[in-house]
């Protein structure tokens, strides 16, 4: 299965058709991604339901079990750790490197 033309969200990711056209489907790249995750204790993402949901939808079109770890957003993290507004990730891992 070759990834889908169709895209959203690409004014967040910067993540065009054209990058990805000739490249490898999740499901052919989740036996080289599945070996990071499998021992880990949590999953963390900047606005990990956004993370998760992507994830899990691959996950379902592949027909492959979701990872069973619980996602840590580091959105929440920085608000409730730091006071951190506004949370974009840059001033997060600014923040987060000098503490």
């Amino acid at each position: 299965m070759l990834p889908r033309a169709t895209f959203r969200f690409t004014h967040i990711h910067g993540i065009r058709w054209q990058d990805v056209a000739d490249q490898p489907a999740f499901g052919d790249l989740w036996i080289f991604i599945q070996p990071f995750m499998q021992d880990a204790a949590f999953l963390a993402a900047h606005n990990a339901s956004f993370d998760r949901g992507v994830l899990y939808a691959c996950c379902d079109l592949y027909g492959i079990a979701r990872p069973p770890q619980p996602f840590l957003c580091t959105v929440q993290l920085a608000c409730k750790t730091w006071n951190l507004r506004p949370t974009k990730l840059p001033m997060f891992v600014n923040t987060w490197a000098s503490s």
